[in-house]
């Protein structure tokens, strides 16, 4: 049995190494749906989701569903591993990351950084958070399931707004590299990406827009 928790940075590791399925299934579990409601949800069998239950399971280094939630659900403490430029004005970020635990635990992770971290899906729900409030940085995933990917947000909210862009993408090629920041990034840090490397690229990338 695995008694240990693993750090927030180990298990978002473990996360961005799942499929899409995968993940898919890990979310559902998480949530505490049987095997035959995540087949219902997924239009898939019940063998196929224990296949992918097991699997997600062996990635994640666990033993049982509840170590799994543990894993996922509790916060971890980051705070020794970084510090915010200013903690009076603390950096508001949007994450936008259609995966819903990366996106909960990328976001977990930047606020105890002492950032100002929200989370939205796609560009549709970007816009509605940027009209209640601006961001000064956007962390985007390219792959978002909808037709504007990262690399299209990138270039339009560089065209249009004045704020700091990173990608973080499991996309990692030269030519992806290359097109994100062609399109206006500021960053970009290939998946599977550590907390400690993200707030990094987030804090001196606030320093630079607060000295300009």
């Amino acid at each position: 049995m695995n008694t240990t928790n693993p750090s927030a940075t180990t298990v978002v590791s473990r996360l961005q190494l799942l499929t899409q399925r995968q993940m898919q299934v890990c979310e559902l579990v998480v949530e505490g749906l049987t095997n035959k409601e995540i087949g219902t949800r997924l239009g898939i069998t019940v063998h196929t989701v224990k296949v992918h239950r097991a699997e997600v399971m062996r990635q994640m280094a666990v033993d049982s569903v509840a170590e799994l939630v543990r894993a996922v659900m509790t916060p971890q403490q980051a705070a020794q591993a970084g510090t915010l430029i200013d903690v009076a004005r603390p950096l508001r970020i949007i994450v936008v990351e259609d995966q819903a635990l990366l996106r909960q635990l990328m976001t977990r992770a930047l606020n105890q950084f002492g950032h100002h971290a929200v989370g939205v899906i796609n560009g549709a729900e970007l816009d509605a958070e940027w009209a209640r409030s601006p961001a000064d940085v956007l962390i985007l995933d390219v792959e978002l399931g909808t037709d504007e990917n990262g690399f299209d947000i990138t270039e339009r909210y560089q065209a249009q707004h004045n704020c700091g862009v990173i990608v973080v993408s499991a996309r990692g090629r030269v030519d992806d590299r290359i097109e994100g920041l062609s399109k206006g990034a500021d960053g970009y840090l290939v998946k599977p990406v550590s907390f400690k490397e993200l707030n990094a690229a987030v804090t001196n990338l606030g320093r630079r827009l607060r000295q300009t």
